[in-house]
């Protein structure tokens, strides 16, 4: 689909807002002046008047209409074929038409909306009809043009989000091993079964996080939290603590019970000391 000409972003909505442009195809100059004034007044309509129906399509897609007005009474091209090429063109496929004719034919005006036509006028109208039947007209096709760009802004959203785990779970599987990656990914209590597997954690959580915030993986935050961090630190202090206290013992407790055997030892070993005379 071609988007109309755009005025500027919708600050509130965050959408674009498209200005009202309305091409009349007809090849009487007088009927295009005639339009032309009752569209005078309307500031924000952009108005183009084009009275060669061969250049119609080629008019519509330079100028990106939120309507177009077309007679169905021309000398060179049938306004009924006209509508066709506008409606198998995907630039035009979308955008409203009003056809214009000079009388009113239910046989034609059938044929009309069976081609694509949106809506019918007896030419000319009255003025606040036809400024009406241009807004409401323009007014659906641009809330068309936003619904589907704020489509197109949720699937690129969406395709950010779906790389950015990727690359989120390929650090955590690179940094963790796979069995408590997956563990943590589904937030269970219990992230390992063994000392051994745990006692990695708060030095690996802690790279992760650092890798997570240098490479902008700000999705490893939620799962990684505070207070996660907080609580496994903790426990690995403690555990660590045991630990070394108990391989410290383990390891001075046959140093210390030899020095004690070596020194009782010596003491057996060694002869008596001799008591000092006095001499008197």
């Amino acid at each position: 689909m071609s988007d109309p000409e755009v005025d500027s972003p919708n600050p509130a909505a965050g959408l674009t807002e498209y200005p009202v442009t309305v091409p009349l195809i007809d090849d009487q100059a007088l009927i295009g002046e005639a339009v032309r004034r009752m569209l005078a007044g309307e500031k924000d309509v952009r108005f183009h008047f084009c009275d060669d129906p061969t250049r119609a399509l080629q008019t519509a897609l330079e100028v990106r209409p939120t309507v177009i007005l077309q007679d169905l009474v021309m000398p060179e091209i049938d306004g009924l074929t006209l509508v066709k090429f506008f409606r198998a063109n995907p630039g035009t496929r979308d955008i409203p038409m009003i056809v214009l004719s000079s009388k009113e034919e239910p046989k034609v005006k059938a044929e009309a909306f069976a081609l694509g036509a949106n809506d019918y006028l007896v030419k000319l109208p009255d003025r606040i009809e036809l400024i009406a039947r241009i807004r409401y007209h323009s007014r659906g096709y641009i809330n068309l043009l936003q619904r589907n760009e704020a489509y197109r802004a949720l699937q690129e959203s969406l395709e950010k989000l779906r790389i950015e785990q990727e690359k989120s779970e390929h650090l955590l599987l690179n940094v963790l091993p796979r069995p408590i990656a997956e563990r943590l990914k589904l937030r269970e209590s219990a992230l390992a079964d063994s000392f051994a597997e745990g006692s990695i954690l708060p030095a690996r959580a802690w790279l992760l996080i650092w890798l997570s915030a240098s490479h902008g993986h700000r999705l490893l935050e939620p799962t990684l939290d505070p207070a996660f961090i907080k609580r496994l630190t903790w426990q690995f202090i403690i555990s660590n603590l045991l630990y070394v206290g108990a391989l410290t013992i383990a390891l001075w407790l046959p140093l210390v019970s030899l020095t004690i055997c070596v020194g009782l030892t010596l003491l057996y070993l060694l002869p008596p000391p001799q008591p000092r005379k006095f001499s008197t």
